[in-house]
């Protein structure tokens, strides 16, 4: 989408409410996606979880491949068996992400990053957070 000159990425694939009429989150049960940008709460399907958190991990995935033309935590045929699946999901938990090309010389996109890959909900930065992140600023 373009917005006063301003290019902007937009996914409605599965777009749904996040908030209520009271501005509370609705978790989501939704476990749909593309796995090499699922969050670690969405792969596991086991509880209800807050879509935009997710989302923010997504952007961190988003960001890392935009850079490096790579994803971090791996791709294709290698993840979509239940093997390759649990394999991923313990990359992901265990941030077993490389800091590659750009990222290894850039320490604000580094921090920027390990924030959104975060594998904790409770400390992965929101989206509003993130971008007044210094990388996105200066």
């Amino acid at each position: 989408m373009l917005c006063s000159n301003v290019a902007k990425l937009a996914d409605f694939g599965y777009a749904t409410r996040c908030l209520d009429t009271k501005g509370q989150v609705i978790l989501s049960t939704n476990f749909c996606g593309t796995m090499e940008y699922k969050a670690p709460e969405a792969i596991r399907c086991t509880k209800p979880y807050n879509p935009m958190m997710a989302d923010c991990f997504s952007l961190g995935i988003l960001l890392f491949v935009m850079v490096t033309h790579e994803f971090p935590f791996g791709s294709g045929n290698e993840i979509r068996t239940r093997e390759g699946l649990l394999l991923h999901y313990e990359d992901i938990t265990q941030k077993k992400w490389r800091p590659t090309g750009v990222i290894q010389t850039d320490l604000k996109l580094y921090c920027l990053l390990c924030q959104l890959l975060n594998p904790e909900v409770k400390e992965r930065i929101t989206a509003r957070q993130a971008l007044v992140q210094s990388w996105l600023v200066d």
